[in-house]
């Protein structure tokens, strides 16, 4: 295209652009990710966050011991837009806008400091103020290295390379922590997003390491062990795989179960997981497809998905590289139809079907059926008379008691345990296919029997959920009845 530059004017950015830079919606949690995002590009393989309380007027320091940036290369990265989101990047490259770190600091503080070094030459700097900026109305940039660095402490200092991001004046942060009691929970909070985020890179590589304030951090994996994956599908060179984890009661115990409920807790950690170059962008959810919600019953389904940099328009990847939306075609159609089946799936585990519980890890009295060893050594199957459900069906017959026990008796006497074959293995039996709104009206009549002997209603709650089968749906029972 052939233009006379005579014929245009170059007018720079209005400085009341800034607020609008400061408005992209990150949180503390985000904003911490985009930096890091730029250390794992940078070959990082150690990466310290350091939070300040400083008597109220906190400051956050990000230290990785990555490749670093020479001086020309600094002042080129601390431009707005450094780089072009249609370029062609290194797959392995997380950057989208060149935006991040200049976006994700200035959401928090308006001061960035920006202190950078490369193996073989010295400390380079810049840095923005967006009060001088404002009272200059000038987008102006330091490169004069600030005396406070040298008394920074040792170990969040640049060694032999890498990079050192601090922001200063965090007037946005202190609106979210604005108590030294709620900034130290704000560090607890980004030490378990973090985790979650990043747990790729730290499990993956073995060699990364992120810590804050010296507390290194964990991965967690959406799969935890035990889980069951169905077959690997792949479309557009994206990578498929569904899983349904494992039911409460195939937990060793509550912590190791409230753990896998991730930073959200359960029902928010159902549906989808999206990578992009190994790094969780989504984090659970049913990204928006119809009639497609977040349920008690299907909580157990997780579906990983796996896309990489060349897919960010389609995807809608967004500044934060927090959300995206399907792209609509081939894609969608066969995303749907995997999310569909594997709701399915975990809607049978989590209703009883297939599931199996182990009587030798398990309490005998909170099953209907018993097993009972006969003197000969054999086995036969009697009906637990301890059962809530039994108990309320015995004390609200009008009759004599004596009938309920002849017919419990007959039932006993009657059961076909050659073809049923209850025993396999070591020792386990399937419970009986049950869904939950037939498991609600039963906790309800033993409900209302428990809590007419005088027991609160706290207490007849505690009681019956110790009871299969509503032990396996203690947590929603619970809520609903509580």
């Amino acid at each position: 295209m052939d233009i006379n530059l005579e014929d245009f004017d170059e007018i720079p950015p209005s400085v009341s652009m800034i607020e609008s830079i400061r408005s992209f919606g990150y949180n503390f949690n985000t904003a911490i990710s985009d930096i890091i995002d730029n250390s794992i590009t940078a070959n990082s393989s150690k990466i310290n966050i350091h939070l300040e309380w400083n008597k109220g007027n906190p400051y956050v320091l990000i230290l990785d011991n990555g490749d670093g940036m020479t001086d020309e290369m600094l002042a080129k990265n601390v431009v707005l837009g450094s780089k072009n989101p249609n370029e062609i990047r290194d797959k392995n490259d997380l950057g989208r806008f060149g935006l991040g770190l200049k976006t994700a600091s200035f959401s928090m503080a308006r001061e960035l400091h920006v202190f950078s070094k490369t193996k073989n030459e010295s400390i380079c700097y810049r840095s923005w103020n967006l009060d001088v900026i404002e009272a200059q109305k000038r987008w102006l940039i330091s490169k004069k290295q600030p005396t406070w660095y040298d008394e920074l402490f040792e170990d969040i200092k640049i060694k032999t390379q890498g990079t050192l991001i601090v922001w200063k004046t965090c007037d946005r942060l202190l609106k979210n922590a604005s108590t030294l009691k709620s900034f130290l929970e704000m560090g607890k909070d980004l030490i378990a997003y973090l985790g979650t985020i990043f747990s790729r890179f730290i499990t993956s590589s073995k060699t990364l390491q992120i810590f804050v304030n010296n507390t290194k951090i964990a991965p967690w994996d959406p799969i935890p062990e035990g889980s069951t994956s169905y077959a690997e599908q792949y479309i557009q060179n994206i990578k498929i795989t569904p899983y349904v984890v494992p039911h409460q009661s195939n937990f060793k115990n509550n912590d190791d179960y409230r753990i896998a409920g991730g930073i959200n807790g359960w029902n928010a950690q159902q549906g989808f997981y999206v990578y992009r170059n190994k790094r969780l962008i989504v984090n659970g959810g049913w990204l928006g497809i119809k009639r497609m919600k977040s349920e008690e019953h299907v909580k157990l389904a997780r579906i990983i998905v796996d896309i990489d940099a060349s897919f960010d328009d389609k995807w809608q990847i967004d500044v934060l590289k927090s959300r995206a939306s399907i792209p609509s075609g081939e894609v969608k159609i066969l995303l749907e139809a995997i999310a569909k089946n594997t709701r399915k799936r975990a809607d049978s585990v989590y209703r009883h079907r297939g599931k199996v519980i182990s009587r030798e890890d398990a309490s005998p009295e909170i099953f209907v059926w018993q097993i009972k060893k006969e003197i000969d050594q054999s086995k036969s199957f009697v009906i637990n008379r301890e059962h809530p459900y039994v108990k309320l069906v015995r004390e609200n017959y009008s009759g004599r008691v004596t009938d309920v026990d002849r017919l419990l008796g007959l039932i006993e006497d009657m059961l076909p345990t050659e073809t049923i074959q209850i025993e396999k293995g070591k020792g386990t039996i399937k419970l009986f296919d049950m869904d939950y709104d037939t498991i609600q009206k039963l906790f309800k009549d033993a409900l209302l029997t428990t809590e007419s002997i005088g027991k609160s209603k706290e207490k007849a709650v505690e009681d019956l959920t110790f009871y299969e089968p509503f032990r396996s749906f203690k947590e929603q029972l619970t809520k609903d009845f509580l």
